[in-house]
Parts: C-alpha cells; structure tokens; sequence
C-alpha cells in the first residue's frame, strides 16, 4: 500500500522497493513443493491451496491447504475464473 508521502513500508524499512511475486489474499493457487518438504517421492509436486503471505525471513509464500499450513518457494496463479474457489 502506497502511503501519502508516495512511498511503501517497504521501501521505508529497506530503502528500495518490493520485487517478490504476490497476488491477491485468499486467492487459491498452484504451490510447487520443494524436494525437501515433500513426504516421499511418490507424492506430487504441486498442490493447491489458498494464498495468505510471504514468510519475512525466507521469502516463500504461505499456503493453507486441507492438511495445514504449507510453505512454497514457488506458485502459479489458476485462470480467472478459477482464482476464487
């Protein structure tokens, strides 16, 4: 949100802007695991989950899905008709 002196809380903290990947809160989207955080080998790499934040220390994106809170270095956004399920 840009405040009335023109810049964002953002830049005042940090002295430059914002250039991470963010979309819209509660929107669902497609969260791409990393190997790390996956259970076993067999289970997908991509899940579907509704978008709340990014992390402040890391830079990945929160996702809640059915089975809890998940964290992904990587998201796509679903068709706009399917953005608000």
């Amino acid at each position: 949100m840009v405040k009335a002196d023109g810049n964002t809380s953002y830049r005042k903290l940090r002295g430059k802007d914002y250039k991470g990947e963010i979309v819209c809160f509660a929107e669902t989207v497609l969260a791409m695991a990393d190997q790390k955080t996956r259970q076993n080998q067999a289970e997908s790499r991509c899940f579907s989950g509704v978008w709340v934040g990014k992390t402040t220390t890391a830079d990945e994106h929160i996702v809640l899905t059915e089975n809890g809170v998940r964290l992904a270095r990587t998201i796509r956004r679903r068709e706009e008709l399917g953005r608000w399920n």
